[in-house]
């Protein structure tokens, strides 16, 4: 399938709506809400819903990945979905991408965008919704 004529007006309102949502399994998480809510305002396709309201924690979430797709981890699930990774050097706008930790964002403006959280150096909670990661620090990237 290929990008909608519109995609980078929807990736940017998907951005945009979603800055401050905070992080919560099944709902707002690297795979389900940044790369599956990425795919869907790139291409128009939903690949979460399977998912979709069946887990709440990470761990019901890795069951679910080997349930349904028969893979291990969101990068699995990543390559099962969308094909065999290429380098982060290669990534663009709208693309699927994989962090050291094995967590999938989106690349835009340059860097890769993730669900998550930041906190004070006294664990006050700074701001939630989405963190950022140089593309240097990115492990995988797929095309959409």
């Amino acid at each position: 399938m290929q990008r909608l004529p519109d995609w980078r007006r929807r990736l940017t309102e998907f951005i945009t709506e979603n800055r401050n949502t905070p992080h919560e399994p099944g709902e707002w998480d690297c795979a389900l809400g940044v790369a599956n809510g990425a795919l869907m305002a790139v291409r128009g396709e939903d690949f979460g819903a399977a998912y979709r309201g069946r887990y709440t924690t990470i761990e019901e979430g890795y069951a679910l990945l080997r349930q349904i797709d028969g893979v291990a981890t969101p990068r699995g699930l990543a390559s099962k979905k969308l094909g065999r990774s290429k380098s982060p050097a290669f990534a663009r706008a709208g693309d699927i991408v994989c962090d050291a930790q094995g967590a999938l964002g989106v690349f835009y403006a340059g860097e890769g965008w993730f669900a998550g959280e930041e906190q004070s150096s006294d664990g006050v909670l700074v701001s939630a919704g989405f963190i950022t990661v140089p593309r240097n620090q990115l492990k995988a990237c797929w095309h959409v």
